[in-house]
């Protein structure tokens, strides 16, 4: 708790116990004035205004001022004040027999100390419970229930505990008389202390001294002398005392040595040890602890000796497939042995060594350390010791029975600066839903290879192997393998090789099981070798947490049945009729929540099935309501639809109209392994289980409603009321008794009223009841249903009391009443205004809006009344008809809109919910713009977002945007098939490279591709034609020529068949030929004759042209046949 200021307790003065709280209104100026006496009087009549009131900031009684130096609190809750004459009193003042405090008039804010710091307030009123208070000045304070606590008590807070002492943080040195511990200065007391000083026992960290600390031996508080070093019994009737110091044989007396249980006969000194005493005693009891005393202050514990020599010795356990231990070095491990002896024979007392063997120790300069010890068992043969190491090392760690060397055990502990291996959680849940993953971490050294396996799957047989769960290492293969180790010698474990850092992640999945990795290092490490990939106890290794996989479920069902247990069958068959009188049967109501409680949404589903075996026309006579009456349909596989109402409840009847039946019936979501039908894996919840029979109506009931047929309790005064009396069977269901074939079946209403007429009365003379009267009847006739309805109204408030009895025998009489109240119009006035006005708090707000017929349309009155309209007035709002109007209206208008938006929300998330229409849309302030209804809808269905107004308005503008976008890109794709669109229209259409230097040829190129087609292109086929344009026009710039051979008799072109992925075909004019795919000159006639070489570049339905000039130069000379060769030929484009 935070530091806060002390009220000092001049200013924290009690008021007398005749000040109380009182509910005194704030006055409205419209209703209230002052006239010239400063009284306080009503606006129309001049009248002194009754009681007390608040007006202007002044406090009044019947009119006048409040009387002075008199105390006065009004209002309730948080809301109260207190007034001291007709003003709110200054400074902090207590009150109400000091459980309130007030400071200005007004309830202190946050935390105050009072009455010397007696008493603690929280926001004004004495706080509740247990408080750890820390004030301004750090001192800590201890209450109860707003008052210091007296005496001792420890309080806990923030791990620390502290003691306080008549509920002051306690001073000096204090001995808690209950827990015995030693506190200073209110906190456990550390180290070594004597308390008291002079004379006093020892304590350590608060708790008496025992045992050996800084080299002194306590017991119980009281230091212990040290001659003796140790006590051991050689056999049972011999013990050795071994001192500190060599002893003299002369001051050896056995009279020094007392053993409780025990006579010490004869004690002389070891003629091998000067050191040791040894004592002869009387028969020690094998196993029992003895306290050995020398010169009455020097006190030992030693074991009777056991002479029992094991049979057998293990190392114990740590879990089932382990004995090894890792630590870090420094901390303590606990080594442990178990003995096994012949049957009858005593566990306890057995010697036990333990050969600690390091493998780093001081003979070759580490700074491990090699012990043996020799230890005693418990009476469980269980022989334990402590120690550790300084060291990173391994310790062999053998014990044995020291009298029986042979019976031994050998295990390891693994020592490391930190835990040498070690696996932690990467998932940190424990329960993961099926075929789900759980990641774990393992740590250890740098590139080594660790083995996991399952606990379960530990030394099982084949057949109990647990399949059901893998483990996926994410460096190798990614299908998940089952590790194991059965008893007939096969095993199978994964291995995973640890990273640069020590460090490798592995993946459990499974279904429907729990399994527990565990991680080691195979000793083995060699395929050929015996023992690879199986998990020895006392390798180095580590277990990790448990991981249960299951059908995940965060939600519960509950199935009560109402009534009784034995339900009436139905006088008729039902078919396939609503719920009517003479069907019988009995309510359910099934109740859906979360984890946390919460109740489901209404309209949530849930499937109906019976769990019984019935014959066919059992299960044809057993009928299904909803909680209006409404038969439900059985579906084809015999189960049945219900939903949820807004508390998250499913009522519903079932009735049977033939006798002798039963139903046990069995509500359940079908969110298990089969989506078909129920499974174990769905929620589900069973009832009790019905019996169908006879109909018991020994009861009835009465029912009042309003014209709407809804059944009231309250009616306005001149509203006309229908009285109901109705016969009920065992379970409440209308069901006649058997009647009579006269008119003896009758019922009589007796009728009271106070202040109204009751009129209407068709069966009472002149259809009057006049007021004040209190024994007016009714006589009314049962109808073939068991009913008898009488109707009337009041003009004016009355409480109309009634009683019913019928003629039938063995029904009971039944009352009941109904008040009537002022006639409202259900419109906002000037009064209500003022009620609303002067409310201090939300009941007074409730009781002011009653009437108000828009404020009870209101879903969320709670809600309207605290946040808004309580809000308002602490904020200083006053309201008038208009402004109170308009905050109901807008209030139901934010209603009307959620609604809608839940409409929405709903559809988005589960499509089987009703679909929003277009005025669910506009209701809900969402713009579906150029979006049919369908299409909105489409635009929302299984969005993630789709949860609130933004997400699905930002839904909405992304589809309308993508439908203008779409219909643009038509538009433009006819262009693109007429052959009349622009650059920028291919690219409206979604086609990409289209430049205006190129526009021409792709339009040839489209306009090919769609006569080869025979129809408009596609916007893919269009693009193809592009990219193919694009192409060949590329490959037309990059395609050249040159001459291979221009100084022979005759130049050789190469020429390319392909350019760019473009195919090339050539033809050539002139006197060249084109072969094997080279053009070659010929001799000409005259000096200069050019060819001319075409190529034809096509892909797809593109194609260009490119020409070539090729040139033959004159040689000068004339060859003896009269042409010229082609000393240089020159190739042009």
């Amino acid at each position: 708790m935070g530091k806060h200021k002390i009220i000092k307790s001049a200013a924290a003065v009690a008021l007398t116990a005749s000040v109380v709280a009182t509910a005194a209104p704030g006055a409205s100026a419209a209703s209230y004035k002052t006239n010239a006496k400063d009284q306080l009087v009503h606006t129309s009549t001049g009248k002194l205004v009754k009681g007390w009131k608040v007006f202007g900031g002044k406090l009044y009684k019947n009119g006048k001022l409040a009387p002075a130096k008199k105390y006065k609190i009004i209002g309730t809750g948080a809301a109260q004040k207190l007034f001291y004459g007709p003003t709110l009193k200054k400074g902090y003042k207590t009150a109400n027999s000091k459980t309130l405090l007030f400071k200005d008039g007004k309830l202190a804010d946050g935390w105050k100390q009072a009455g010397k710091n007696e008493r603690l307030y929280k926001n004004g009123k004495l706080d509740k419970g247990y408080t750890v208070y820390t004030n301004v000045e750090g001192d800590k304070f201890l209450y109860q229930n707003g008052k210091l606590k007296k005496g001792q008590k420890t309080a806990t807070r923030g791990g620390e505990t502290l003691l306080f002492v008549d509920g002051k943080l306690a001073k000096g040195y204090v001995l808690h008389e209950a827990s015995k511990t030693l506190y200073n200065n209110g906190k456990v007391a550390q180290g070594l202390v004597q308390y008291p000083e002079k004379d006093g026992k020892f304590y350590n960290n608060g708790k008496l001294a025992n045992g050996e600390i800084n080299g002194a031996e306590y017991k119980d508080g009281v230091l212990v002398a040290k001659d003796v070093a140790s006590v051991k019994a050689i056999n049972d009737t011999t013990v050795e005392v071994t001192f500190k110091e060599g002893q003299k044989a002369e001051n050896i007396k056995a009279a020094d040595f007392k053993i409780e249980g025990l006579t010490v006969s004869n004690a002389a000194l070891k003629q091998t040890d000067s050191k040791v005493v040894v004592l002869t005693t009387s028969k020690q009891e094998a196993a029992k602890e003895y306290v050995i005393t020398y010169k009455e202050n020097d006190t030992k514990t030693f074991v009777g000796f056991n002479a029992a020599i094991p049979t057998a010795i293990k190392s114990t356990e740590v879990k089932p497939y382990q004995t090894s231990q890792q630590a870090k070095i420094g901390e303590q491990v606990t080594v442990k042995a178990t003995v096994t002896v012949a049957e009858g024979q005593s566990k306890a007392g057995i010697p036990v060594t333990f050969v600690i063997d390091n493998d780093k120790d001081n003979t070759n300069g580490s700074q491990g350390k090699d012990q043996t010890v020799e230890v005693f068992t418990d009476e469980n043969g269980v022989a334990s010791y402590t120690y550790t190491q300084y060291t990173a090392s391994t310790d062999s760690v053998t014990a044995y029975a020291t009298g029986a060397p042979t019976k031994r055990t050998t295990t390891n502990v693994f020592w490391g600066v930190a835990q040498p291996l070690t696996v932690e959680d990467v998932t940190t849940a424990s329960s993961i839903a099926n075929k789900g993953k759980k990641v774990y971490k393992v740590t250890g050294t740098p590139k080594q290879q660790v083995k996991v396996t399952f606990a379960e799957n530990y030394e099982v047989t084949p057949d109990k192997v647990n399949y059901a769960a893998g483990i996926v290492d994410a460096s190798s293969s990614a299908t998940a393998v089952t590790p194991y180790q059965v008893t007939t010698g096969a095993q199978r474990a994964i291995t995973i090789t640890l990273n640069d850092k020590g460090t490798a992640e592995f993946t459990v999945t499974g279904s429907n099981t729990s399994v527990t990795p565990v991680v080691y290092i195979d000793d083995q490490n060699q395929a050929s070798q015996a023992g690879y990939n199986r998990l020895n106890p006392t390798e180095l290794q580590t277990t990790a947490s448990t991981v249960t996989f299951a059908n995940a479920q965060n939600v519960s069902l509950t199935n009560e049945a109402q009534g009784t247990q034995n339900a009436a069958a139905a006088k008729r068959a039902i078919s396939t009729a609503d719920l009517g009188a003479n069907f019988g049967g009995r309510q359910f109501v099934a109740t859906l929540t979360d984890k946390d409680g919460k109740t489901a949404p209404a309209n949530t589903n849930v499937k109906l099935t019976f769990k019984d075996n019935h014959t066919t026309a059992q299960r044809n006579a057993l009928h299904v309501f909803d909680v209006d009456g409404k038969q439900v349909d059985r579906n084809t596989d015999g189960t049945y639809n219900l939903k949820t109402d807004k508390n998250g409840q499913v009522k519903y009847s079932i009735s049977s109209d033939i006798t002798d039946n039963f139903v046990t019936p069995v509500v359940y979501l079908e969110n298990g392994s089969n989506a078909t039908k129920l499974d174990n894996d769905d929620t589900q919840a069973v009832a009790e289980i019905t019996y169908f029979g006879d109909a018991v109506v020994e009861k009835a009931k009465l029912a009042f409603t309003n014209v709407a047929g809804k059944e009231i309790t309250v009616a306005k005064a001149k509203e006309n009321v229908t009285l109901t009396y109705q016969t009920v069977d065992q379970n409440g269901f209308a069901y006649t008794p058997a009647l009579a074939s006269n008119t003896a079946n009758k019922v009589t209403f007796e009728l009271s009223t106070t202040f109204g007429n009751l009129t209407g009365l068709t069966t009472v003379d002149g259809n009057v009841i006049n007021i004040g009267n209190t024994g007016a009847t009714a006589t009314v006739t049962l109808n073939g249903n068991g009913a008898a309805t009488l109707s009337f109204t009041s003009d004016n408030e009355s409480k109309v009391n009634v009683s019913a009895t019928t003629t039938k025998a063995g029904v009971a009489l039944v009352e009941g009443s109904i008040e009537f109240k002022g006639i409202a119009t259900g419109l906002v006035t000037t009064d209500i205004v003022a009620a609303v006005n002067v409310a201090g708090d939300e009941d007074a707000i409730k009781k002011a809006l009653a009437d108000v017929a828009a404020y009870q349309d209101l879903k969320d009155k709670d809600a309207f009344v605290t946040d808004v309209v309580l809000k308002a007035l602490q904020g200083g709002k006053q309201y008038n008809v208009a402004s109170l109007t308009k905050e109901i209206a807008d209030a139901k208008a934010k209603e009307v809109a959620a609604a809608a938006l839940k409409v929405v929300t709903d559809y988005a998330a589960d499509q089987t919910k009703s679909a929003p229409a277009a005025a669910d849309y506009t209701t809900a302030d969402l713009d579906i713009k150029g979006l049919t209804v369908a299409e909105a809808n489409a635009a929302i269905a299984n969005k993630a977002t789709a949860t609130d107004k933004a997400g699905v308005q930002a839904l909405l503008d992304a589809a309308d945007t993508a439908k203008t976008t779409a219909a643009n890109e038509a538009a433009a794709l006819d262009k693109v098939n007429a052959g009349t669109a622009t650059a920028a229209e291919f690219t409206t259409a979604g086609v990409t490279d289209v430049t205006t230097t190129n526009l021409a040829d792709v339009k040839a190129t489209v306009a090919t591709a769609k006569t080869a087609k025979g129809s408009d292109l596609t916007k893919a086929e269009v693009q193809t034609a592009v990219n193919d344009t694009v192409t060949v026009l590329a490959a037309k710039t990059a395609l050249t020529l040159s001459v291979t051979d221009s100084a022979s008799a005759q130049s050789t072109i190469t020429l390319p068949t392909t350019q760019n992925t473009a195919d090339v075909a050539w033809t050539v004019t002139g006197t060249g030929t084109i072969a094997t795919g080279t053009y070659t000159t010929a001799t000409r006639s005259t000096s200069v004759q050019n060819d001319v070489l075409k190529a034809t570049i096509t892909k797809g339905a593109a194609s260009v042209t490119k020409e070539f000039s090729v040139t033959v130069g004159n040689d000068t000379d004339t060859d003896s046949n009269g042409t010229y060769d082609n000393a240089t030929t020159v190739v042009a484009q």
